[in-house]
């Protein structure tokens, strides 16, 4: 049975600026936060992804 397809995504109440030069440990916390969820869920598949094709 295949997985039902999620959205990662960071909620946009982070306020997070790609335009500030400096982000503070509280965004830098929910970035980490963000990134180590989707490594978690999706590890295989982006493992697969950065493969280099044979």
């Amino acid at each position: 049975m295949a997985k039902k397809k999620k959205k990662a995504t960071l909620k946009s109440s982070s306020n997070i600026n790609p335009i500030e030069k400096k982000l503070t440990k509280k965004q830098k916390e929910e970035i980490d936060a963000a990134v180590k969820k989707i490594v978690s869920e999706y590890g295989e598949v982006l493992r697969l992804l950065g493969k280099p094709k044979d």
